[in-house]
C-alpha cells in the first residue's frame, strides 16, 4: 500500500489515502475471482492501485 501512495506522490499525513487502501484490500479479497485467473498479488495491485487512482481524480474535482 505504502509503494502505491510513494508511486501515486499521494500526500496522506492524516492516513486518509491509505485508510482506503486497506478498504480497497478488502473489497479485492471478497471480489477475487477464481484461481484459474490473474495471480492474487497481481489482482490485488491492480485493484488497490486503481481504487487510489479513482480518489486522486475525486479530490482534484473538489478543488
Amino acid at each position: 500500500m505504502q509503494y502505491h501512495l510513494r508511486q501515486l506522490r499521494m500526500q496522506d499525513p492524516h492516513q486518509e489515502f491509505y485508510q482506503e487502501g486497506l478498504r480497497a484490500m478488502m473489497m479485492a479479497y471478497e471480489m477475487y475471482p477464481p484461481p484459474d485467473e490473474d495471480p492474487f498479488a497481481t489482482y490485488f495491485n491492480v485493484m488497490i492501485r486503481n481504487h487510489l487512482i479513482d480518489l486522486l481524480r475525486e479530490k482534484n474535482q473538489d478543488l
